[in-house]
């Protein structure tokens, strides 16, 4: 019975020490798993805390980009930066005062708008707070608003804290480290880097306080344009004299191309050219003429389909080649004599071309005049409620005018009316006529001419303003029924470029015009009309005007784009856009001597009452010229008082219209450009260190 006690009593002890063995393991398992769980959170959240930094710099780098491409693209023109995207801007490495971007107004930026760098550059506070400031004038200054991007530390996103955990405040910056671009003729692409940095203020014992960089890489791409239809180019010249004034009655402006970058002709902006709606706006801008500089185009421009009038001869097509002279004795046209001509260009053979109507009174062995159904000219005007406007109205009714065209019958249906005209405009009074049966004498018909300088003033139930003439038995006014009647050419779609009926355009080679008495209209509503002041490829002058040939359009002339033939005198359109002259010559033309080169297109007055004139090294003479378009030229020798409308009644810009219809690129136009960075398909590249 003891012995068994003693066994039992000794085994218990031994289970006790295997039990504390196991005891003592499982504490140092849960120690150690404690531990590393505790490393593990502490891992992890200095890991987060370092992508959290990392975060914050790519989103600083991010912001800091919109905040630079927002500075150069805004569009408000004291604020227009974006000629800073033509640049390349990257610092040397030992001083930051050598970016590009930093002094525009010095000879790193001569690029076409020069007038645009004086804006400068926009002032951001930076990281350092103080610094110094160079000047236009290379003057020194302090600062504390260092300009953009001189700072090498950044610019300062937020000043609050992003974070607070006790060690300090925790702010981001950015800065631009370079930019490159790759642009010519008005387009390109530009590459950004742009640093972001989350560092820690607010703690001195700390020698680096940088938190995490991030670099973005972005590309964009560049467009240059003219973004607004007051930047368009009204007027266009190298060289430009006005002996009287010049008036630009719409929006845009006169673009002045010189051959340097001197910033003193910003402020010369000719005193003789305004803009009529506000005479104190500046509207010339010099532009510096340099091969990524868009001129004044070539006629190619002006393709489309390039469709040219033809003439069939011995069953060969040639370029048919016109020419217009109403002066005394007209042109030789073979064994007649013809206010116009015609000739297969590399023959010279002169034929009278046959057309709609071609009515030359003025030259006796040819059709005499007939305006409507009796010879006599049934015209009319009519003003608004307030009297500012007016219509010319012209007699449509090709029978019974004298019944369908009263004068005093402005409500009829058969009026083509020609308008609105406003003063401005400067119609001459006697331009303007109404006719009417002679009082007491019912068998009699007059024509009254208006006798006041501008026609503004032509009420048609004031008596004491109209000069009235009776009308002789050949209906036409007595005073001139001999030397005094008018020229009619009227040129519809069929008559020319028969070769192919269905173009969007007719291209016309003229080697001579020479018109006083003469209305020349042209049907080009459905293709537009380029006439070309200058001879077909391959093609030589008529020897009869080899040396006297020119291009001019008396007071007393017009030429002029219609929709409709029909009546004595059809209404223009007034649609400059699909009216285009243009010329090409091998010498350009920069000057304005007093003598008259052969080649110079020479009007007056409200001869071309629209026309989109465009000669890139021609010149051009404007007298007392009132037109709508545009008036592009090397040279422009405005003598008189000139207005060119650059809008329709609509206030639709004609700058515009011509885009589209010509099809003129973005980069292309005539006029203050605006370059612009546009987010393109490239991906965004960070790099982090």
């Amino acid at each position: 019975m003891k012995l068994r006690h003693f066994i039992q009593k000794q085994t218990s002890q031994d289970e006790q020490g295997i039990a504390l063995v196991i005891s003592l393991l499982m504490g140092m398992l849960l120690i150690t798993a404690a531990t590393g769980l505790v490393v593990r959170q502490l891992t992890a959240r200095k890991l987060g805390a370092s992508e959290s930094y990392q975060q914050m710099a790519e989103t600083a780098a991010s912001n800091g980009f919109n905040r630079i491409i927002a500075a150069i693209n805004n569009s408000d023109e004291s604020n227009y930066r974006g000629f800073l995207l033509t640049e390349d801007n990257q610092p040397s490495d030992n001083a930051a005062d050598n970016w590009r971007w930093e002094k525009p107004w010095q000879s790193t930026y001569v690029k076409g708008d020069f007038c645009a760098e004086r804006v400068g550059l926009p002032p951001i506070a930076d990281r350092d707070g103080g610094g110094i400031e160079t000047t236009q004038d290379g003057s020194t200054q302090s600062s504390a608003n260092n300009q953009w991007p001189r700072s090498s530390a950044g610019y300062v996103l937020n000043t609050a804290s992003l974070r607070s955990d006790g060690l300090g405040d925790v702010q981001s910056t950015f800065r631009l480290r370079s930019y490159t671009k790759d642009f010519s003729s008005g387009r390109g692409t530009g590459t950004f880097e742009v640093e972001g940095i989350v560092w820690r203020t607010g703690i001195d014992n700390v020698e680096d306080k940088t938190l995490a960089r991030a670099r973005l890489t972005r590309s964009l791409q560049l467009e240059s344009s003219i973004a607004r239809p007051q930047d368009w180019g009204v007027l266009a010249a190298r060289f430009f004299n006005d002996e009287g004034s010049t008036t630009v009655n719409g929006p845009g402006r006169f673009i002045w191309f010189v051959g340097s970058p001197n910033t003193d002709r910003c402020d010369d902006n000719f005193n003789t050219v305004s803009a009529k709606d506000d005479a104190s706006l500046d509207i010339v801008w010099p532009v510096l003429l340099d091969s990524d500089t868009p001129y004044i185009p070539a006629h190619t421009i002006y393709n489309r389909d390039g469709t040219e009038d033809e003439i069939n001869y011995n069953g060969q097509d040639y370029i048919r080649v016109w020419s217009f002279d109403d002066t005394e004795g007209g042109l030789d046209c073979g064994d007649s004599t013809s206010i116009v001509c015609t000739r297969p260009g590399a023959l010279g053979e002169e034929t009278i071309p046959t057309l709609h109507t071609l009515e030359q009174s003025a030259i006796t062995d040819q059709q005499e005049a007939s305006s409507g159904d009796d010879g006599m000219e049934y015209k009319t005007i009519k003003f608004n409620k307030n009297g500012k406007k007016f219509w010319i109205g012209n007699c449509k009714a090709s029978e019974n005018s004298e019944t369908n065209c009263i004068s005093s019958d402005i409500d009829s249906n058969s009026w083509d009316w020609d308008g609105p005209y406003r003063w401005w405009n400067r119609i001459k009074g006697s331009d303007v006529s109404q006719w009417r049966y002679k009082p007491n004498d019912p068998n009699t018909k007059q024509i009254g001419t208006c006798n006041r300088d501008n026609a503004r003033w032509c009420k048609p139930d004031e008596d004491n303003i109209w000069d009235w003439t009776d009308v002789v038995s050949n209906e036409q006014p007595a005073e001139t029924a001999d030397n005094g009647a008018r020229n009619t050419i009227k040129i519809d779609s069929d008559d020319i470029c028969t070769q192919k009926g269905n173009s969007d355009v007719c291209h016309l080679y003229v080697e001579h015009i020479n018109l006083t008495n003469t209305d020349v209209y042209i049907k080009n509503d459905t293709r537009a009309i380029v006439l070309h002041l200058n001879l077909g490829k391959d093609v030589n002058r008529r020897e009869d005007l080899k040396t006297v040939y020119g291009y001019k359009l008396g007071n007393g002339s017009k030429i002029c784009g219609v929709n409709s033939l029909s009546g004595a005198t059809p209404s223009c359109n007034l649609n400059p856009s699909q009216l285009v002259i243009t010329a090409e010559h091998d010498t350009e033309i920069t000057h304005c001597d007093t003598t008259v080169d052969n080649d110079d297109l020479q009007f007056e007055g409200n001869s071309l009452p629209a026309a989109w004139i465009s000669m890139n090294n021609g010149r051009v003479r404007p007298t007392n010229v009132t037109s709508r378009g545009v008036i592009w030229a090397s040279s422009i020798c405005n003598t008189g008082d000139t207005t060119i409308t650059s809008e329709d009644d609509n206030d639709t810009p004609y700058a515009g219209v011509a885009k589209t219809y010509w099809n003129i690129s973005d980069y292309a136009g005539i006029g203050r450009r605006t370059v612009r960075g546009i987010r393109g398909s490239g991906f965004d590249i960070f790099k982090r260190w």
